[in-house]
């Protein structure tokens, strides 16, 4: 996951576009999220933890970015689990 998120389209890799959830408009670089941890829910939608930035969750084309801020106890995600 060094050097930002990817997608397989063909036989190639290609940028992760992840909007922002500041902007729906506006896209974070994939280079800023340092993504250590990823999880695909049930429902399709895609859970990254990272190392700054808290839990991104990212369904329908929507964004969610969860920090300390929003309760989490930090913005490092040690780990995910799908129960």
């Amino acid at each position: 996951m060094g050097g930002g998120l990817r997608k397989v389209v063909g036989d190639k890799l290609e940028s992760y576009p992840i909007r922002s959830a500041m902007s729906s408009n506006a896209t974070l670089p994939d280079r800023d999220i340092h993504a250590n941890k990823m999880l695909r829910d049930r429902d399709g939608g895609l859970w990254i933890g990272t190392n700054q930035r808290g839990l991104i969750h990212v369904h329908h084309g929507r964004t969610d970015v969860f920090t300390a801020e929003n309760g989490l106890s930090g913005n490092i995600i040690a780990g995910l689990l799908r129960s």
